[in-house]
C-alpha cells in the first residue's frame, strides 16, 4: 500500500515525540556519555529529514504554505548525519 503525505507528517511527529522521551531524563553530560541513546537521537533525526523530504518532493504546495519552515535544512541534516555515519 502507498504511503501518502499524512503517514510521514505522522511519522515526523511520532520521531519527535521518541527523541523527547529519549532524551527527557538525561543532561547534557549523561546524554553525551549514552552511546545508545546517541544512536537513536540519530536515526530519530535522520527519519525525520527522510519524511520532510517525502512531504516536500510530494506536496509542494505544503513547502509553500508553509514557508516558515526550514523544510531545506530539516532535509538537509538528514544528508549530513547520513554521511558522517558512513564514515
Amino acid at each position: 500500500m502507498k504511503r501518502i503525505v499524512k503517514d510521514f507528517l505522522h511519522d515526523i511527529l511520532d520521531t519527535i515525540n521518541s527523541i523527547n522521551r529519549f532524551i527527557d531524563s538525561l543532561n547534557f553530560d549523561d546524554f553525551c556519555e549514552d552511546e545508545k541513546t546517541i544512536f537513536a537521537v540519530i536515526h530519530g533525526l535522520e527519519r525525520i529529514g527522510e519524511a520532510t523530504k517525502k512531504v516536500t518532493d510530494n506536496l509542494p504546495d505544503v513547502k509553500e504554505k508553509y514557508s516558515n519552515m526550514n523544510w531545506k535544512e530539516i532535509a538537509g541534516m538528514r544528508d549530513i548525519l547520513i554521511n558522517l555515519s558512513s564514515v
